[in-house]
Order: C-alpha cells, then sequence, then structure tokens
C-alpha cells in the first residue's frame, strides 16, 4: 500500500529534521581555518612557523637574525629564511585544514658561528634573548619575555647592572640563554578534543609528558614531570632540571628536547625540533576561531 499523503509529508520532515544536526555540524566545523598570527617588536633572534598534519610538517615562515646565507636546513630539505634586525613587524592570515595543527617558535640564534648542522647542536654558550609578545587571533599565544618588562624576575641578564644597553633614552637588555636553541613553542589547535605530547631526547628517550585540553584562551602547558615536583617550574628551567639562575653558573647542559609526538583525535603528529628545545615551561596551546 502507498504510504499516505500525511505519513509522506511526515517522513519528508523527519528526513530533514534528521539532516540538521549534520548541517549545522558542517556549518560549525569548516574543513579548513584562519589563524591570525601577529608579532611586532623587539625579537632577538628568530621565528617559525609550520603546520603538522599526522604526515608530515610544512614550513610556512622562517625569520632569522643571524642567518647571511638566507637558507636554513629543516628536516633534510633547504628552505628560504627572512632576514630581521632584531625587530619584527610579523602580520599573516594563515589557512590550516581541520586535522593540522599550527606551531610557532622563538629561537635564540647564532647560525653564522657554525660550519654544518650538526654543530648547531652542540650547545656552546648562553648569550643574548629578548622577545615581545606573539599573538593569536589577538590573544597573547607566546607570552614577552624582555627584560624591560621584567617578564622574568631574578635570571641573569647579558648586560650586568651599570652595563645595559642605551638607544636614544631607552636603556635595554637581554635573558642569557642557550644560543642555537628553542625558547618558546606555540600550538594552535583545530579541535576542543583532549591531547598529548610527549617529548624525546637526542637518544629518543621520551623525557617530558603534557595533558591537557586545548582552551580559546591560551595557557601555558605544563608536563606531569612539573606537576609532580620533579621539574622546577621557572620560567627557564631546562632539560635534565637545570636552572641556570646565578651569573657566575655557567653549566654546560649538553641534553635537549629534539623532537616531540603531539596526540590528538586518534591522529599523531611528529614535530622535529630546528633547534635544540632547551626549556620544557615554554609550552603554550590555544584553539583557532573555528575550533
Amino acid at each position: 500500500m502507498a504510504p499516505s499523503n500525511h505519513r509522506r509529508t511526515f517522513l519528508k520532515k523527519f528526513t530533514l529534521l534528521s539532516a540538521l544536526p549534520l548541517l549545522s555540524y558542517a556549518q560549525q566545523k569548516p574543513e579548513h581555518t584562519n589563524i591570525h598570527i601577529k608579532m611586532k617588536g623587539p625579537l632577538d633572534d628568530d621565528l617559525f612557523v609550520f603546520k603538522a598534519s599526522p604526515h608530515q610538517t610544512d614550513v610556512i615562515s622562517i625569520q632569522q637574525m643571524h642567518n647571511p646565507k638566507g637558507k636554513f636546513l629543516y628536516n633534510n630539505q633547504l628552505f628560504n629564511s627572512s632576514h630581521i634586525p632584531g625587530y619584527i613587524d610579523y602580520d599573516k592570515h594563515l589557512t590550516v585544514e581541520r586535522n593540522e595543527i599550527l606551531i610557532v617558535m622563538t629561537a635564540n640564534e647564532r647560525d653564522e658561528l657554525y660550519n654544518s648542522p650538526f654543530e648547531t647542536k652542540v650547545l656552546r654558550k648562553r648569550t643574548h634573548y629578548k622577545s615581545v609578545n606573539l599573538y593569536c587571533n589577538d590573544k597573547i599565544l607566546l607570552p614577552a619575555l624582555m627584560p624591560e618588562y621584567n617578564s622574568v624576575k631574578n635570571y641573569p641578564l647579558w648586560f650586568k647592572e651599570g652595563e645595559a644597553g642605551e638607544e636614544g633614552n631607552t636603556i635595554y637588555n637581554y635573558y642569557k640563554l642557550w644560543e642555537n636553541a628553542i625558547v618558546q613553542i606555540g600550538l594552535v589547535f583545530n579541535s576542543k578534543s583532549r591531547a598529548k605530547i610527549e617529548c624525546f631526547d637526542k637518544n629518543a628517550k621520551k623525557i617530558y609528558t603534557y595533558n591537557f585540553t586545548p582552551n580559546t584562551i591560551p595557557k601555558q602547558a605544563l608536563s606531569e614531570e612539573a606537576k609532580k615536583g620533579e621539574l622546577n617550574i621557572h620560567p627557564f628551567t631546562e632539560v635534565d632540571n637545570v636552572l641556570n639562575d646565578q651569573e657566575d653558573l655557567e653549566y654546560a647542559n649538553n641534553n635537549y628536547i629534539d623532537y616531540m609526538i603531539i596526540y590528538q583525535n586518534n591522529n599523531q603528529y611528529l614535530i622535529e625540533m630546528p633547534y635544540p628545545f632547551m626549556y620544557p615551561n615554554q609550552i603554550y596551546t590555544g584553539l583557532s576561531n573555528n575550533a
């Protein structure tokens, strides 16, 4: 028996109503999203902007202060490096796919002093570093590390008291951090799902783990080791729980984070560090506007 007009109307409405959540989800979850990254002001020395999929990590931009070659070797490929003179004006709207993570890193760098990629991983001395806020969608993703703002209290500076540099009427200084090393990492996710980061040293040993849920307000990711009291929570604590907070201490810390694996939504993302990552309390996470 053919269905009545009333039944046909009911089935049609039911089909449309059933499709509404799917249509709504598709509208809320587009295939890609735009992320606005902005950093303007002092940066001594580098900014790396990558995006990672479960299959690979792509280079979007490399900005460096001390690389006269204008080329940077990452994952055995050469990429262009733009010169910045200790000051950056980066303002980009970037397109990121649903299953990708946007990665921004700042670094202290003296690339011209080394002859090979291997040598840049032989940490020789702590030199001078500073950076202003980096914004993601108008929210601070990477907080400033500026002695002028007293961002980190009671930590050795490049110029000692009475020796601070002067530029016009401005007195400036720098934090004494490892050269050719990543200082801060910001990760921008497209999903609110729970995520995990595992960090590995140069011997492929897992040394730090982070469990967190990305938030629209960017936050510091604190490692499980720091939560347990096994890692000092000072911003400049280094790998192996080294804190070089005395001017006369030059501990030769030759360990570092070489790569990390990020887990979210049954996906895995392998992120190789462009330079050794020395500061496990300097990972920050956020969400895209469309997450």
